[in-house]
């Protein structure tokens, strides 16, 4: 400590800086800054949670209704009771099916899922016209097609792995794990009761 010398100067210098009231504190922030970092983060965490469902329009689901009701049954007769509408099995399906479940989803959604040894098929039915599948992938093509009346709408990315269509009572989804062309679509939509 004796090698070091102040001077007049410097002394008078760190006295004003001490003694200033309004000299800043380096290194310390500030309580009023920290809640304003803290008022920011809040503001962006919900902006981020409710700007997306501004631009789509939809709405918020509390959580216990996000989580579907199953109900596991052993045959198309149980769904259909389970569910309150006529159901059926597939009677075409593009592969040889090793098992079959079927679930009510709420008591409102009739899915059957039908699997092969690498293949699988998702089939759902539930009362009115709106979209069923539970699908919200993009694809690259899309397409219409009128079988029995009924305008189907396929979707894919090449060939098409999705199906979606309505009788004006009921809607109707199937889904494939693989694509196919539009006319063999034309020909699983058709034998659906």
């Amino acid at each position: 400590m004796e090698h070091i010398t102040v001077t007049d100067e410097m002394r008078r210098r760190i006295l004003a800086n001490i003694q200033s009231p309004a000299s800043p504190r380096r290194g310390r922030p500030t309580v009023r800054k920290m809640l304003a970092a803290a008022a920011c983060l809040v503001l962006i965490l919900a902006g981020a949670a409710l700007l997306p469902r501004s631009f789509t329009g939809e709405t918020v689901v509390p959580l216990e209704q996000a989580t579907p009701e199953l109900t596991e049954c052993a045959s198309a007769g149980e769904l259909s009771d389970a569910v309150g509408f006529p159901v059926s099995d597939l009677p075409v399906l593009p592969f040889e099916a090793t098992e079959v479940s079927y679930l009510s989803l709420w008591g409102e959604l009739a899915q059957i899922q039908y699997l092969g040894a690498e293949e699988q098929a998702v089939f759902r039915k539930s009362a009115g016209t709106g979209d069923n599948s539970g699908d919200y992938n993009r694809y690259e093509t899309a397409k219409e097609i009128s079988v029995r009346g009924n305008t189907v709408t396929l979707k894919g990315n090449g060939g098409y792995c999705l199906a979606v269509w309505s009788d004006g009572t009921y809607a109707y989804s199937l889904s494939l794990s693989f694509e196919l062309p539009a006319e063999q679509w034309s020909e699983l939509v058709a034998a659906v009761r």
